[in-house]
């Protein structure tokens, strides 16, 4: 089952660090990607694992912050129930962070049964 969360727009300081993306939530996760559209397609950026830490989005064609603004990324996470035999609430929150400021926050909390990806499309300003 895939879940869309709305788009959002956030801004980056292009002078800044590399932004970081953290995934938190009650429920497992198998894995996590950023994706940055290019001229050829979707380009992937991160393909990792874990919760609860802050993870550079950096790869690919994404090297520095000033690599942001006028760019459109996907993100998708896989939550997995610990009981697929009822539905359970899931609590999913996103963060995207820079020198210590919120660039975006993306709380969602509703019931789903097995696994459930959870993907959304961002633009950098």
């Amino acid at each position: 089952m895939n879940y869309r969360i709305p788009d959002k727009t956030f801004a980056v300081e292009p002078s800044g660090s590399i932004p970081t993306i953290t995934f938190r939530s009650n429920q497992a996760s198998t894995h996590f990607h950023v994706q940055v559209k290019t001229g050829d397609g979707w380009q992937m950026v991160l393909d990792e694992t874990g919760l609860g830490r802050p993870v550079p989005i950096q790869g690919g064609s994404i090297r520095s912050a000033s690599d942001f603004p006028g760019k459109r990324f996907f993100w998708d996470i896989t939550l997995v129930a610990l009981d697929d035999s009822k539905p359970v609430e899931a609590v999913l929150e996103v963060t995207i962070d820079q020198d210590g400021r919120q660039l975006l926050r993306v709380d969602d909390d509703h019931f789903f049964t097995g696994q459930e990806t959870y993907y959304e499309y961002l633009d950098a300003c």
